[in-house]
């Protein structure tokens, strides 16, 4: 088993982290992702936007997500997630799973009854995500294409139990 971490991105760190973007999202420029990145790290105030890495020992990003905690009519306080990329070339699934399990925990730490996942990788690996979130219990809503150009989305859910 590999020795994985969560550890929230920072402003050193937005460079080190793009080619995981570059994998999910081969649209994406540098300098946009540097822009939203630099815009979730400015914010202020309680983390209810924010950006984790998964990474290994040596500080190897190897997973990555984009969350924002809201409230909605149907879950109540929802942490949404975005940009949700893994890569792992030593162990298959090793990294997604243990990302996915990270991403659950962060949000129950943040008192959030659910997760809401929006995958929009490229296809091929957009199918393999939506396998491995529905086998940790996150269900399809929907599909959304973005656009001629644009990556097609999927958005998952999975209820969460808060401890008491």
């Amino acid at each position: 088993m590999r020795d994985l971490r969560l550890v929230p991105l920072t402003f050193d760190t937005v460079a080190k982290a793009y080619p995981l973007i570059q994998i999910g999202y081969p649209q994406v420029s540098f300098g946009a992702w540097q822009r939203r990145a630099e815009a979730i790290l400015s914010q202020n105030g309680p983390p209810f936007l924010g950006l984790q890495t998964l990474q290994d020992a040596h500080g190897l990003i190897v997973g990555l997500f984009a969350y924002q905690v809201m409230e909605t009519v149907q879950h109540g306080r929802t942490f949404f997630v975005d940009e949700f990329v893994a890569v792992d070339i030593v162990a298959s699934g090793q990294v997604a799973n243990r990302l996915v399990l990270e991403m659950e925990q962060l949000a129950r730490r943040c008192n959030c009854s659910a997760v809401h996942t929006a995958v929009a990788c490229e296809c091929h690996r957009r199918e393999g995500m939506i396998q491995l979130l529905s086998a940790l219990g996150h269900h399809p809503e929907d599909e959304c294409p973005e656009g001629p150009e644009a990556l097609a989305v999927t958005h998952l859910c999975k209820p969460l139990t808060l401890a008491r």
